[in-house]
Formats: C-alpha cells, sequence, structure tokens
C-alpha cells in the first residue's frame, strides 16, 4: 500500500498565546484534522479554566501517569493517524512535550527528565510551533495562571524552539501574520 506522508504539527504556547484562534483560522483556510494533547478525537468537552487548580499527584502516580501516556500516545497514533491517513493537515492544540513547561497542569510531581527521555519513546509531529510574545501582553488575555508562572513558561517554550522541529511564532504581531507565518511553512 502506497502511504502519502501527511503532515503533523503541534501548536505550543501558554494559555492566552492565541492557539485555539490560529488553529479555527487553520480550519478556515484548510483541511484539518484536529487533536487536542492527544491523538484521538476530543469530545469537545469545556475548556480547562483554571489549570493549576488541582493538587500534583504523588511522585509514583506521577511516574505511572506519564508511562501511561506514553503507551496511549503510542496506540492512539498508530490507530488515529497511521492507519487513517488523511490529506488534512493534522494539528496537534498542545502535546506531550507540553508538560515540560507547564508540568501543574498535568499535575505531574515527577523529574522533568523523565519527560524529556519519555519523548523520545513517542510518536513525533512533522513540526511544533510554539507560540510566545511578550508576557503581559499573553496574561492580559487569559489570567488563569500568575504572570511570574507565565513567565517561566515563556522562558521554557523558548528553550524548545532551540531544537530542530520546533519554530517560534510571535503573537505580538497579528494573528493573521501568524497565521500566514505557519502556514509559509507547511
Amino acid at each position: 500500500m502506497n502511504r502519502k506522508k501527511v503532515q503533523r504539527i503541534a501548536i505550543l504556547g501558554p494559555d492566552g498565546s492565541g492557539k485555539s484562534t490560529l488553529i479555527e483560522a487553520l480550519k478556515m483556510t484548510r483541511g484539518i484534522n484536529y487533536y487536542h494533547l492527544k491523538p484521538r478525537r476530543s469530545s469537545g468537552g469545556p475548556p480547562v479554566v483554571n489549570p493549576h487548580s488541582r493538587a500534583p499527584y504523588n511522585w509514583l502516580l506521577s511516574v505511572i501517569k506519564i508511562f501511561y501516556l506514553v503507551v496511549q500516545y503510542n496506540l492512539l497514533w498508530f490507530k488515529n493517524i497511521y492507519l487513517n491517513p488523511t490529506r488534512n493537515l493534522v494539528v496537534f492544540d498542545r502535546y506531550f512535550d507540553d508538560i515540560l513547561c507547564d508540568p501543574v497542569r498535568y499535575r505531574y510531581k515527577g523529574s522533568l527528565r523523565l519527560i524529556r527521555f519519555m519523548r523520545n519513546l513517542m510518536p513525533r509531529p512533522d513540526l511544533y510551533f510554539v507560540l510566545l510574545g511578550e508576557p503581559e501582553l499573553i496574561w492580559s488575555r487569559k489570567k488563569e495562571v500568575t504572570l511570574e508562572n507565565l513567565k517561566r513558561q515563556l522562558i521554557c517554550y523558548e528553550e524548545l524552539t532551540k531544537s530542530e522541529k520546533f519554530i517560534s511564532v510571535s503573537v505580538d504581531i497579528s494573528s493573521e501574520s501568524s497565521l500566514k507565518f505557519i502556514i509559509s511553512h507547511l
């Protein structure tokens, strides 16, 4: 069977950086298969409005959760992406790598070295677009985390852009300009 390579991207960034806005705009410009965080069809549940309100898991549960996620990602990727090729762009709103920059959102209390290692056992999108900008501007859009926490996240996301498949996208410009920038890399 001759399989075409599917363009798969993940859009990462802190709350308020415009991930949802860009994904909605991508939906208008081309056909996409949308996944939130994991390669499974989302039920379209309510958005998370207070991502840091729940207590983190203890160390053991955190580690078990990461192993579970790695197995789940691999199985779901095989089932929903590999076995069901599409001509549409496959877009992830967040991805496993997001845990590195916002472990509290995922209630993770383990070592970030484990996350970095486990990333190597996961199927990976072809490109990651990391939404970065002025912390005060992003925070003014969504104040779900403290400004200090947001600044820490932005430093972490910026570190990710030093890797080969990660591309920085400025959100200090208009969303139309950000969209054109992303489309130019597809």
